[in-house]
């Protein structure tokens, strides 16, 4: 370790890059801490395990603050959701600008910056009217929010959140990590300690009895105990591996590493399944309560209360718990979507094709690529049943033990933690090792 740290430090483009990247978290943490101005925070008051307590959670405590990044980059995720669906066949232009390469995704890029302001809009919106109602949000020196006041608030999130984005662009291009998802744990990692201190207090008392004192210093350790067996576990899935044999033909240039297999990683998506379906799964919720609070018709309010509550983990419409239904179908889905979308099957095949590489037994470009197509799926399948346990198994211990909301969380704050730290840190090494094997040319 310490001479990994030796080595990143050596790395001019590497320093420089990981000291950009902390500058500009620097900056998000800043921008978490000031309040919108015209809105008193010290109203709001967070319950229950429902999905606006989860967006606080992914945003390191800015939802209740009522920060200037409060909306965080939600809206972009949303918007990059709906524009590659929409690529994949649903609108012909944007499936046009699918297949024109390097020119075709930045026009694609443009057109969810686009979406991402017009659904940042609805969504600030749309938080300002549920907090209000549900949370106890209150102007700053006023009894009521004014037209102006809904004005001024939602175009402040709506910069703050842009901002957010710019910043998770530039942390892309000149820092370390994926910008978006480096954001997103920034927000989680800020959280942790409030976390552990809501844990504490849910946990350990020293008014009771001695018997009641050693049962939750025992609670408070066990859940010590498994929020590390669940990094553990995270660390194990993403750096569990699939290796597909490969065979070369005799004039292949080999450029050295392991040639004779192509790995295929036991969660090919990554965090960003968990990610896509807390942000899409918010998105609806923060639009039914929109279009909800501004319905005067009784029926229609209470229909869309319902369908707004349908998202909510541990609400029970008709006897179940639909949003923890949703909430697993969406993670199983995007899983596919994302895993499809970053190992296309054909695009795989025709780079073996193009090395002179081939599976052994099989020849054909269309052989190998409904080969490759199957081992893909089935892995990206196993994969799905994993960040979906993960996932929700917290939220249910919550649920049946009726533990305070932030511990709900858990899991999906450990995906994403542990699934960016191991991605962050195999660009690194990557990074370090192209490093190294340029000097040995040079050399």
């Amino acid at each position: 370790m310490l001479r990994k740290l030796v080595s990143i430090f050596k790395n001019k483009e590497l320093r420089g890059r990981i000291l950009f990247t902390l500058v500009i978290i620097l900056i998000y943490r800043i921008g978490c801490t000031i309040v919108v101005p015209g809105v008193d925070s010290s109203s709001i008051t967070f319950q229950g395990n429902d999905l606006f307590t989860l967006m606080n959670v992914l945003g390191g405590g800015s939802l209740s603050s009522f920060s200037l990044f409060a909306l965080g980059i939600s809206p972009y995720i949303t918007a990059s959701i709906i524009v590659q669906l929409l690529s994949m066949g649903i609108l012909n232009n944007l499936k046009e600008l699918n297949e024109q390469g390097e020119k075709g995704r930045k026009k694609l890029d443009q057109a969810t910056r686009y979406v991402a302001i017009l659904l940042a809009a609805i969504q600030g919106y749309g938080i300002i009217k549920t907090m209000e109602t549900s949370y106890g949000l209150l102007p700053y020196g006023q009894e009521k929010f004014t037209t102006w006041n809904y004005i001024f608030i939602t175009t402040a999130l709506v910069a703050g959140s842009m901002f957010v984005m710019w910043l998770a662009d530039k942390i892309t291009q000149s820092g370390i990590g994926n910008g978006t998802s480096m954001i997103i744990f920034t927000g989680i990692a800020a959280s942790i300690p409030n976390q552990f201190q809501t844990a504490y207090n849910t946990f350990v008392s020293f008014n009771g009895t001695s018997d009641e004192i050693f049962t939750g210093i025992c609670k408070m350790g066990l859940y010590v105990l498994m929020y590390i067996a669940m990094i553990i576990f995270v660390v194990m899935i993403e750096k569990s591996v699939r290796k597909v044999p490969l065979q070369h033909s005799q004039n292949t240039v080999k450029m050295g590493g392991d040639v004779n297999h192509f790995p295929i990683k036991l969660n090919p998506a990554g965090v960003m399944p968990v990610i896509f379906a807390s942000s899409f799964m918010m998105a609806v919720v923060t639009i039914l309560n929109l279009i909800s609070t501004s319905i005067t018709n009784v029926e229609v309010q209470q229909g869309l209360n319902t369908a707004s509550s349908v998202f909510n983990y541990s609400t029970k419409v008709g006897g179940v718990y639909w949003g923890l239904i949703i909430y697993v179908v969406l993670i199983f889905a995007f899983t596919f979507f994302w895993t499809n979308l970053q190992m296309n099957p054909k695009d795989l095949s025709e780079e073996l094709s193009r090395k002179n590489s081939f599976i052994p037994g099989i020849r054909s470009r269309t052989q190998t690529e409904k080969y490759v197509s199957g081992v893909i799926n089935r892995i990206a399948f196993c994969g799905a049943i994993l960040l979906i346990l993960i996932a929700i198994v917290p939220v249910l211990l919550t649920i049946m033990f009726n533990l305070s909301s932030t511990l709900a969380f858990g899991g999906t704050s450990v995906i994403i933690l542990v699934g960016v730290a191991v991605e962050t840190n195999d660009q690194i090494d990557a990074k370090l090792a192209g490093k190294e094997h340029k000097g040995r040319i040079q050399g």
